[in-house]
């Protein structure tokens, strides 16, 4: 007896424990059970003279972003505006943090929140990783720019330029 198999994972209907809940979209059902268990990777979304970012795909629920940020030395991303709060950790090196109004310096280890509507970015002070999470940037709401932030990020930028 010819047995069908799922495409993604090799298992038969009746290997599925789940396959009774879904009837007879098991192999769907199990394609996506699959993908949210083995399905997290790191993928590189964006690499620049200033940075490269890498994104774990589906680590975090509601389309919230976690993104791995390797920020050279001298260079500065941000002036961005979220409608929710953003976490922020330094997992290596030393940064500026700037915010409205000040700004302060974090070595690896220190971590914080950007707050809801609060204009942000973050400068190198040496060749740093850090991690972002907590925000959906696939809405607008949360991709806004501060434009005078973003003007000195700009110029922070173009002074170390080659």
């Amino acid at each position: 007896m010819n047995k069908e198999l799922c495409r993604e994972c090799g298992y038969t209907e009746e290997q599925h424990t789940d396959t009774l809940k879904y009837g007879s979209d098991w192999r769907y059902r199990c394609c996506e059970k699959f993908k949210r268990k083995s399905g997290i990777e790191l993928k590189k979304v964006h690499e620049d003279e200033r940075r490269e970012i890498y994104s774990v795909e589906r680590l975090l629920q509601d389309g919230k972003e976690f993104t791995f940020i390797i920020l050279k030395d001298k260079k500065a991303l941000g002036g961005c505006i979220h409608s929710t709060d953003e976490y922020y950790a330094v997992i290596s090196g030393k940064v500026k943090v700037i915010l409205d109004g000040y700004d302060f310096e974090l070595e690896a280890g220190g971590s914080g929140i950007f707050e809801e509507g609060e204009p942000h970015a973050i400068v190198a002070l040496e060749d740093s990783i850090i991690i972002e999470w907590g925000v959906d940037k696939s809405k607008p709401e949360n991709n806004l720019m501060d434009s005078k932030m973003r003007e000195e990020v700009n110029k922070i930028n173009e002074k170390t330029s080659i």
